[in-house]
């Protein structure tokens, strides 16, 4: 049960027509005279602010149902002069870009002296209502202006318009025939981007028949993830395998002291387009995710749920055997290490514990 209070937009416009001189000059003044005059129109109107963030997609080409969801998800962020727009020593906004709406912003770079100390320089020309900043390299969107490390109100207030790089990245997963539009210049990152390639190439899939394949790569669905991303976290309940389209990531493993730290753990193995993980989670024969995934590049995943996974093989009785085979010789390899580790077998002789695993 949720209880709220809404506070109508046209209550507060006739509060502020009634006691407009107990409002002159505030920010919600400056807000709501701009409200309804600069839509679609004017030097600085949504339009103008809007294509300022479209400005980097259109220019390489994106299709216009994408930009339409990047605009349906653009967001209008108030800040005091006591709040920074942003700030990437302390990592806020960093992903983002904005475009000032109302107001003025101060700009600051850092300047390194001859004994390599950094300080803070104010910019000469602060950015005003039309002008970008921020970026997000990662999803094609360029740092502007360079070199800027913080951003600040230059007055008492102002307002942005905001792109979020986590808006970019869902658009992505809904139009993956952008992917190489806006992450051309990534290192790595596939031109042509197939399920059906990737499930054909991968160790746990060889063999199997054309259809089911055809079948499993109609089912996924799309998953990006940036640098540093986290696709599957060790210990943590799953029931969806990924299996890797484009870009790089690292398997990582906790060692026993790590099992209760927020420390992803060691890396074991390197990630290529065509691996295949979480499989035994999405088939049920572990409740938990065994291994942690991380991504060290831009990554296109497919991820396939265990309901539509198990559904497809049901109708292919060969290429489920086949499959069961394959998952087999993994509990073979996998599961005496796991029983070897158990706390519940802890103080048995090591001789002992091999035998019974």
């Amino acid at each position: 049960i949720c209880y709220v209070r809404i506070l109508y937009r046209p209550v507060i416009k006739e509060l502020f027509n009634r006691y407009q001189s107990l409002f002159a000059d505030s920010m919600l003044a400056r807000t709501l005279s701009r409200s309804g005059s600069d839509e679609g129109k004017g030097e600085h109107g949504s339009s103008d602010l809007n294509s300022s963030l479209m400005a980097p997609f259109v220019k390489v080409g994106c299709s216009e149902p994408f930009l339409e969801f990047l605009l349906q998800h653009l967001e209008d962020r108030f800040y005091n002069d006591d709040q920074d727009l942003m700030n990437e020593e302390e990592c806020q906004q960093q992903n983002s870009l904005h475009v000032i709406r109302i107001g003025a912003a101060k700009v600051y770079q850092v300047e390194v002296d001859e004994n390599h100390h950094r300080t803070l320089r104010e910019v000469t020309t602060p950015l005003i209502a039309g002008e970008t900043f921020g970026g997000a390299p990662s999803v094609g969107l360029e740092w502007r202006p360079q070199g800027v490390v913080r951003v600040k109100p230059a007055s008492s207030w102002c307002c942005t318009r905001v792109l979020h790089r986590s808006v970019v990245v869902k658009g992505l997963e809904l139009f993956p025939g952008i992917m190489p539009k806006v992450l051309a210049g990534v290192e790595r990152v596939a031109s042509n981007i197939s399920i059906l390639d990737s499930l054909q190439r991968s160790n746990v899939f060889a063999g199997m028949h054309h259809l089911p394949l055809q079948e499993l790569s109609n089912a996924v669905d799309n998953r990006v993830f940036m640098p540093g991303d986290l696709i599957m976290e060790e210990g943590l309940e799953g029931t969806s395998m990924f299996i890797m389209v484009a870009g790089s990531a690292e398997i990582l493993m906790k060692s026993k002291g790590e099992m209760n730290s927020s420390s992803p753990g060691f890396v074991v193995a390197k990630l290529t387009p065509g691996a295949v993980v979480g499989e035994l989670a999405m088939l049920g024969v572990t409740q938990v995710r065994q291994a942690s995934v991380r991504a060290t590049q831009v990554c296109f995943f497919g991820e396939v749920t265990r309901e539509s996974a198990l559904t497809i093989l049901d109708r292919y009785p060969v290429e489920r055997d086949l499959f069961a085979q394959i998952i087999s010789q993994h509990l073979e390899m996998s599961v005496p290490a796991r029983i070897t580790q158990l706390p519940l077998l802890q103080t048995l002789e090591r001789k002992l514990r091999d035998r019974i695993a």
